[in-house]
């Protein structure tokens, strides 16, 4: 059989990108490239044009922000979204391509501040339109070296999970849906003795199932993701009580009234962990659950985007959950997807890994 081509590829791609988005003729669609994939960008550009929507592009891959921020003016960056802002009040709809790769330029200079400040703004304006978005992985060489695995290993990950239909994750998320409809408290638990209790208040369960339709707008839900294929809820944000044992970083975290409380860890790390559920003064509350739903992605990368989708998988989220129909405003919003984690419900295990 013959393997389709990269153009081939990109050209699916693209067509999945708007139409999850649902890009109309006469739109404005707004693009923000971070992960600086050209191929990529022409041919959604070009997919575009052909339903008759017109996109306008806001570079911010690696290279150009690194390169604005050692060069550019104080004065430069303080004006960065001026012109910008029309852009975001005047788009319909929003596409991220995103290698998640920000977190790598340096971040304590006054310019990353400023430039920083600019962008907050711009996200403001996003949550106040509720503004449909769609969050795309892109993988990059970046990213592959932060992760440490070869570019094509990563790519072949996220295409696969890419390529699962919309009948086969919605299958899967209406199979998890029927378990925990109705469920009010529920519990995670990790390691050998790890728990920790969470409320849900009767919020509403979202689909992210890789399309940002009118019933998700409805229900406040204005991102999706490609990969796709997760059940999300927003979360009780003072109510979280117990312990999560954090595989991955070798720590447990004690959680208070939803937020973390005591992190037990090696001395040298303690801080740097503590540090991760703080923004601008504020620490996180756990606010949202993710279950991942997506048959096409069995193996995890390191990259919470792509791995909170991975079949069967728990992610908690710290932060912001407006994006899911939540009322928590902080600065930022933190996926933390869990190693060996169960979910269970009247004490009845509904995920177990």
């Amino acid at each position: 059989m013959q393997q389709p081509t990269k153009q081939a590829e990109l050209h699916w791609l693209a067509r999945r990108i708007y139409r999850g988005i649902l890009a109309d003729d006469g739109e404005l669609i707004l693009i923000v490239d971070q992960a600086g994939d050209d191929a990529l960008l022409r041919e959604l550009i070009a997919s575009l044009h052909v339903v008759g929507a017109t996109p306008i592009v806001d570079y911010n891959d690696f290279y150009s922000v690194a390169h604005v921020l050692a060069l550019a003016s104080p004065a430069s960056l303080e004006r960065f979204d001026h012109h910008r802002q029309v852009w975001w009040q005047q788009c319909h709809r929003l596409v991220l391509l995103t290698d998640s790769t920000e977190h790598l330029l340096e971040t304590s200079s006054e310019n990353w501040q400023r430039w920083n400040a600019a962008r907050a703004r711009l996200h403001a304006i996003e949550q106040a339109r509720n503004l449909p978005t769609l969050v795309v992985a892109v993988p990059t060489e970046r990213k592959a070296a932060e992760l440490g695995i070869a570019l094509a290993q990563l790519r072949e990950i996220i295409e696969r999970a890419q390529s699962a239909t919309l009948p086969d994750l919605q299958r899967e998320i209406e199979k998890l849906l029927f378990a925990c409809e109705s469920a009010d408290k529920l519990i995670i638990r990790t390691g050998d003795h790890h728990e920790l209790h969470l409320r849900r208040r009767n919020r509403l369960w979202v689909w992210d199932d890789g399309y940002v339709d009118p019933e998700d707008l409805t229900r406040g839900a204005r991102v999706a993701h490609l990969p796709a294929g997760a059940l999300v809820t927003t979360l009780e944000e003072d109510a979280a009580q117990g312990t999560l044992h954090l595989a991955s970083l070798g720590v447990t975290l004690r959680i208070a009234q939803g937020q973390v409380a005591h992190v037990d860890a090696p001395a040298e790390a303690r801080g740097t962990v503590a540090d991760l559920f703080v923004a601008e003064g504020q620490t996180l509350p756990l606010s949202y659950l993710v279950l991942g739903a997506n048959p096409a992605l069995r193996k995890r990368t390191g990259w919470s985007l792509v791995d909170q989708h991975c079949w069967h998988t728990v992610t908690l989220g710290f932060g912001n959950n407006r994006h899911w129909g939540g009322k928590h405003d902080a600065p930022i919003y933190l996926d933390v997807p869990l190693e060996g984690a169960s979910l269970l419900i009247d004490d009845q295990p509904i995920i177990s890994t």
